[in-house]
């Protein structure tokens, strides 16, 4: 009985890796820009990282931030920085953080632009380090983990987006400050796409095992007289207002990339909203599609362990699948042979 009902609850992903490597604790960025360097930084406060390389075709770019991450890194115990333009720097490493890629107005301009990088780069990363996890970041998030996953033949567990933590976890804080409890009483997740086509689980949202649907049936529906679903509405207007300021999240993000890396790292087996292999759950009819979408997954030492199956309502099956049709929809258009 006790088997079937993890069975029910759980989807088991990760798969035996080839060689030990459970002792290794070096991490490589690609991407020297913005995101990558405020990543290398919050691995390097939080002493997460014995060995930090970071790559990029500019040198003059990667030679000035591994020298100032160097400096930062003296207050530190055991954390070593190296740089430059060359993967083979990366050898062996046990995390690969994928950062970099091109900006712009169009989508699909982006992804073709960003996938056409990522063909250059993903064999690259593969080559020098072959059990490595894969840990993607560039936007569009969902659909290039996708395109990495492809291009390195790993299996799908090691292959995974940072997807929706960050809005995770703003959407839990937003509703933790609305009961004035602590976000740690608090279970919610945002899934699918990353951005504003997300889906809030409101059917799960629950403090302190009370679920808030069961209390107001209409919560975070159009119908709802409290109107709770503005607070999935501000998670994507500070996502955007940010981007509009500055370009683009990298402190909320590189914390939240951190926390990953720490999962990684230390097999904590805690659960995240991150883009993975959508496999036949959630209710959403993925038989003839291999799409990555966030769901909340338990995350250890192979990268996604399990994903945690979800009973949603109606209206979020409806939007999932609707995501899922879409990536797939941009990826017939996408080259990767």
């Amino acid at each position: 009985m006790i088997t079937s009902t993890i069975q029910a609850l759980l989807t088991h992903v990760s798969q035996p890796i080839e060689c030990e490597r459970k002792d290794l604790n070096k991490i490589s960025i690609i991407g020297a820009g913005t995101i990558g360097t405020a990543i290398a930084f919050s691995l390097i406060a939080q002493n997460v990282a014995e060995e930090l390389v970071l790559i990029d075709q500019d040198e003059t770019l990667v030679q000035g931030e591994v020298l100032d991450l160097q400096q930062a890194a003296m207050f530190v115990d055991h954390s070593k920085v190296s740089g430059g333009k060359n993967y083979s720097i990366s050898n062996n490493s046990r995390i690969c953080i994928i950062t970099v890629g091109a900006g712009g107005e169009d989508d699909r301009e982006t992804l073709i632009r960003n996938t056409n990088i990522f063909k250059e780069i993903i064999p690259e990363v593969v080559k020098y380090n072959p059990h490595a996890v894969l840990l993607i970041v560039t936007n569009p998030v969902d659909i290039l983990t996708y395109v990495a996953w492809k291009l390195s033949n790993f299996s799908p567990n090691r292959v995974f987006g940072y997807g929706n933590v960050l809005q995770s976890i703003k959407f839990k804080h937003l509703l933790a400050s609305k009961f004035k409890v602590s976000p740690n009483s608090l279970h919610a997740f945002i899934i699918g796409q990353q951005g504003p086509k997300s889906v809030p689980v409101w059917s799960g949202v629950s403090v302190s095992g009370v679920r808030l649907r069961d209390i107001n049936s209409k919560l975070g529906t159009e119908d709802d007289p409290e109107n709770w679903m503005e607070i999935h509405n501000e998670v994507i207007e500070r996502q955007m207002v940010v981007e509009r300021l500055k370009s683009c999240e990298s402190w909320g993000l590189a914390i939240s990339v951190t926390k990953l890396v720490k999962a990684i790292l230390q097999d904590t087996k805690e659960c995240f909203s991150v883009s993975t292999h959508l496999t036949i759950c959630h209710g959403v009819d993925n038989t003839d599609k291999d799409v990555f979408l966030s769901l909340p997954c338990i995350i250890g030492s192979d990268g996604v362990f399990t994903i945690v199956k979800q009973s949603l309502s109606e209206k979020e099956k409806c939007l999932l699948q609707d995501s899922a049709n879409y990536m797939n929809e941009l990826q017939k258009n996408l080259d990767l042979d």
